[in-house]
């Protein structure tokens, strides 16, 4: 498992402004140039420039795996129309939560949600993590394995395991963050990490991906 370290515009929080499958990456607009060419390089991915609700953050307001996307209803037409050109199944929540990003977590075998957000999800299975309904701030997932907030607790692991299909871990990013996802963009061939992510938890994230599933 590739994973090195690096920052959108001095910020170590990647994942609240860029998200990834096994095949494309969804970025700004206004994505740094070095940034877009280290994605399309360490995850192997097209890189497609987006917005959703007009802004950059794209972490925030979706939640996807290889053919299907969740977002809510706050994304202009031309923005949803966009995402029918990559995902074959494209879910807009009417909801007033809106961010998806941080309410969902998923991949190709199974989606965890927050309860907030249980009734308008049905395929999903709602859980709490770590005390949190924020379940897409507290867990990053890919089709490789997925790592968790620090407390989460061993009975919580073992449901995200069932609903996820692939090992975890607990784990922090940028040097003691709980919130995983806010730093961390990745798929099944690597991982993109915040810059300020210590030696430790680089360490932490490559045992929790070599796993074998």
């Amino acid at each position: 498992m590739k994973i090195i370290k690096a920052d959108y515009y001095n910020s170590p929080y990647l994942g609240v402004f860029c998200k990834a499958n096994d095949e494309i990456a969804l970025v700004p607009n206004k994505m740094p140039e070095h940034l877009e060419n280290i994605i399309r390089k360490e995850l192997e991915v097209e890189v497609i420039k987006t917005s959703m609700a007009t802004t950059g953050l794209i972490g925030i307001f979706s939640a996807f795996n290889n053919k299907r996307i969740i977002v809510p209803d706050v994304l202009y037409k031309e923005e949803v129309k966009t995402l029918e050109d990559y995902f074959s199944d494209v879910i807009v929540l009417e909801e007033k939560f809106s961010a998806i990003g941080n309410l969902v977590t998923m991949n190709d075998h199974g989606i965890a949600c927050s309860p907030l957000i249980k009734n308008s999800l049905k395929e999903a299975t709602g859980l709490k993590i770590a005390g949190t309904d924020l379940v897409g701030s507290v867990v990053f997932t890919s089709n490789a394995g997925f790592v968790a907030h620090i407390e989460t607790k061993k009975e919580e692991m073992k449901e995200l395991e069932k609903i996820l299909k692939v090992k975890g871990g607990i784990g922090t990013i940028n040097f003691g963050d709980p919130y995983i996802s806010s730093g961390v963009i990745g798929n099944k061939k690597g991982l993109i990490v915040g810059n300020k992510t210590s030696g430790p938890e680089l360490a932490r994230l490559d045992e929790i991906f070599s796993q074998e599933r």
